[in-house]
């Protein structure tokens, strides 16, 4: 509904206006999507499931791209805007989806839980007590952010919190500004710079159709250690990487994006499997927030260091070094979730 409001917006301040509340909508359904896929999802191909949402995520923004290329020129950016009203033809679905039956159960709901599960393809048709437990059968209160860093459950929010923290901030990091380092630092013409950089989008676009066929088997952890770690060496390489070796600067650059890529995709589904229910969603939104809050400091922390010191050695010291603490929280304190039930 919002875009159609955008597409008819006359000024600049209107446009965004409207797009801050746009933009507060999504990434309040974001987090949800997330642990609907993850709560009605197989527990052996959970990973399988999620890889799919995140591909077909990631598809969606390179249509829109794509497509934004032919569509603003030659109709202007209002109906650009307005193709996001395609959703709406959707919404009707949703209706006929199930509510998350563990989400069911938690409130105290198990009858319509068994239904909601039964609609997702159970036999289960009757939904005795001890399928739940005995909470299960009381109604969870709304549950405040607070309940992250209660005891218990404080160590791994820490631990995810940080791994969001630092893994946006290289992320978002390279994805604004690999364009104008190629240009400004390494002298790569603007036209390859360009070019370069699509190869590592394209490399990351197909990254969830890797991950959907390899995390239910060899584990989240495995592949966010070795990416992260990878990526991190890789930035750091770029400290050292002569100016006019452009095919190593590339090279580095692709690596270090798709490491660090990868540590962000497993961490999607890797938060949601580590909270029990009553608090997935609840985490899940607070990740995605600090994830935006790092996003929102690149370009202080990436502008800044250049306009300081004239030198991109601080920027790549920073993004390398951020990456292999990620490396190193994945491998000290994350625990593996392939194939584990979800906590209740």
């Amino acid at each position: 509904l919002l875009a159609i409001v955008c597409a008819i917006c006359e000024t600049y301040f209107q446009l965004i206006a409207v797009r801050l509340v746009q933009g507060v909508a999504i990434g309040g359904a974001l987090p949800v999507a997330i642990c609907y896929v993850n709560e009605v999802a197989p527990t052996a191909t959970r990973g399988k499931y999620f890889g799919t949402f995140q591909f077909l995520f990631l598809a969606g923004f390179g249509l829109a791209a794509m497509s934004s290329a032919w569509i603003v020129p030659t109709f202007g950016w209002h109906v650009m805007f307005a193709l996001g009203a395609i959703p709406l033809l959707f919404v009707p679905v949703l209706y006929f989806l199930p509510e998350s039956p563990r989400w069911l159960a938690g409130q105290g709901r198990p009858a319509q839980a068994a239904a909601a599960l039964e609609k997702l393809g159970s036999d289960l048709s009757e939904a005795p007590p001890e399928a739940f437990g005995e909470e299960a059968l009381k109604p969870s209160a709304r549950v405040p952010v607070s309940d992250l860093l209660a005891p218990g459950v404080r160590g791994r929010s820490v631990v995810a919190g940080s791994m969001w923290f630092l893994t946006s901030l290289v992320s978002f990091g390279l994805v604004t500004w690999v364009p104008s380092i190629y240009v400004a630092v390494f002298s790569i013409p603007i036209e390859k710079a360009l070019t370069y950089n699509s190869i590592a989008a394209v490399s990351i676009f197909f990254l969830p159709i890797f991950l959907r066929q390899t995390i239910d088997w060899i584990g989240r952890r495995p592949p966010a250690i070795a990416g992260t770690a990878l990526g991190g060496a890789a930035l750091l390489g770029m400290i050292v990487a002569p100016a006019d070796s452009w095919f190593l600067v590339i090279g580095l650059m692709i690596v270090g994006q798709v490491g660090i890529s990868i540590g962000s995709m497993i961490l999607w589904p890797y938060t949601a499997e580590v909270y029990e229910t009553r608090i997935r969603a609840v985490a899940l939104g607070t990740a995605s927030s600090i994830a935006r809050g790092a996003s929102m400091l690149t370009p202080l922390v990436v502008g800044g260091i250049l306009e300081a010191t004239g030198s991109v050695t601080l920027v790549f010291l920073v993004f390398g070094l951020s990456s292999l603490i990620v490396a190193l929280l994945w491998w000290r304190w994350t625990r593996e979730t392939a194939g584990r039930e979800l906590e209740a």
